[in-house]
């Protein structure tokens, strides 16, 4: 399946003026959804609530990815994505719901994310709605971004992708292993060569460029048939390519997930 991403600079959700519910706690505000730390959390002291995005500043925006990252929804929970023209959300002109899927094996969730790139919503404000949570929750970032790109070139099968869980481990005397955990916390990374045409290698250096190499935080999709989104980062402050011939060139993809690690 593609693979998708958009650059730091589509993902616009800190232009907003950005406002929530009154059952978010006041010690973990909304602002905290779009600092593009998904270990800062705004938390919500209910089993329903929402956060607004108000783009009046810029006037109407269209996006056509959002995804969530590092929460602990249940399944139970309906989260939608709303949009509208004017700030009442008796019915709002556009609602897609997130498919929140259970945790994967050690407990951590997976980062639901909408293609909205044949719908091309377009409004002024917009609304990440959450209800039937079924008990008080937090979710760390939001990105909402004005392009869906398919990566360039195709992710080689030979690459390294590891998921690093950090721990300390003692023995004593009589070899009893101590091990204490220093998480809750796993990360992920990526380390894949890519074989690109010109126009692909151009696409793929305006990436780390758009990113200022490690700096800034990007959406990735990995698999696009999978509900799974990751907010990274590139490994490397150096851009480095080689060149096959005059049209073809070599590099490497190196990414961590960022601030990952909540449990339902």
């Amino acid at each position: 399946m593609p693979t998708y991403y958009a650059r730091p600079t589509e993902n616009i959700t800190q232009l907003a003026a950005i406002t929530a519910s009154g059952s978010v706690d006041t010690d973990y505000g909304a602002a905290f959804i779009a600092d593009l730390d998904p270990a800062n959390w705004v938390k919500f002291n209910s089993t329903s609530g929402w956060v607004k995005f108000d783009f009046t500043s810029t006037g109407p925006v269209t996006l056509r990815m959002a995804s969530l990252h590092n929460h602990n929804l249940p399944t139970t929970a309906v989260v939608t994505l709303q949009g509208n023209n004017t700030d009442d959300w008796g019915a709002p002109s556009f609602s897609q719901a997130f498919t929140i899927d259970g945790p994967r094996e050690d407990g951590y969730s997976y980062g639901p994310w909408l293609d909205m790139s044949e719908i091309d919503p377009t409004y002024t404000f917009f609304r990440l709605n959450v209800t039937g949570a079924g008990l008080s929750f937090v979710i760390g970032e939001i990105c909402l971004c004005t392009q869906r790109r398919t990566f360039p070139g195709i992710l080689e099968p030979k690459g390294t992708n590891e998921e690093d869980r950090p721990a300390i481990i003692h023995r004593t005397e009589t070899r009893k292993r101590l091990v204490y955990s220093l998480g809750p916390t796993a990360g992920r990374t990526a380390d894949v060569p890519l074989s690109l045409s010109r126009l692909q290698r151009d696409e793929f250096r305006a990436l780390h460029r758009y990113a200022n190499g490690i700096e800034k935080a990007w959406v990735f999709v990995r698999d696009s048939g999978e509900n799974d989104a990751q907010l990274v980062a590139f490994m490397n402050t150096t851009y480095s390519e080689s060149p096959i011939n005059m049209d073809r060139f070599t590099t490497r993809l190196k990414v961590e997930e960022l601030s990952f690690g909540l449990r339902p």
